[in-house]
């Protein structure tokens, strides 16, 4: 026995944790070594490793395979992804909609001839039940998404977190002397004297 923890509604399934959850995904896909490599090298000596951020690079590596034809990889790839939202841990599922789905969503990430729905011919069922609830929140349905759902930004072992407010609202609250303003398209973190530290921003577009 391994003594990890067994996930309900994955019967037998070690949990895939925060630390481990990208080695199926090199496995299925050896050409994000490099940059994975190139991640680790920059952020390694981190306590916890800023894995959202991997996981926008992981998008846009997919986009960029997308956009030349080059999918042979997609149905491991989205294996994988369906295993981070029914095997993972709550870090690795929240990463996998937030971290992933979010970023693939995001048009302003389609450069070339690509767009959102193009992915959806390899999501497996629970990774296209929250990419569906995604589009449902930034449509408005607030209830899309649990309500404590949290915005996590990260800047090295920076965090902030905060319940969203409903479209077009805005709500500014101090956390850990950071601030964090969110209108329901773009989240800003700044530092007590107004400078900003990071930028989400989710880009309007017409739906595919």
């Amino acid at each position: 026995m391994s003594g990890k923890a067994v996930i309900s509604g994955a019967p037998g399934a070690e949990l895939i944790e925060r630390a481990t959850m990208f080695g199926p995904l090199l496995n299925a896909d050896p050409t994000f070594e490099p940059v994975w490599r190139a991640f680790l090298s920059e952020w390694g000596q981190e306590p916890e490793l800023p894995q959202y951020l991997a996981l926008a690079e992981l998008a846009r590596h997919l986009i960029a395979q997308l956009d030349r034809g080059d999918t042979s990889r997609f149905e491991a790839v989205f294996t994988v992804v369906e295993r981070w939202h029914l095997e993972g841990e709550h870090y690795v599922r929240e990463a996998a909609t937030v971290g992933l789905l979010e970023c693939l969503q995001n048009t302003g990430l389609h450069k070339g001839r690509t767009k959102p729905a193009d992915f959806l011919e390899w999501l497996r069922p629970e990774s296209r039940m929250w990419w569906d609830r995604l589009e449902q929140f930034w449509d408005g349905d607030t209830r899309a998404l649990n309500p404590n759902f949290t915005l996590r930004v990260y800047r090295g072992t920076l965090r902030a977190a905060r319940s969203h407010p409903g479209p077009r609202e805005q709500a500014i609250e101090a956390l850990s002397g950071l601030m964090v303003e969110h209108d329901g398209a773009s989240a800003t973190v700044t530092d007590s004297e107004g400078r900003e530290i990071y930028c989400l921003h989710r880009s309007v577009g017409p739906k595919a």
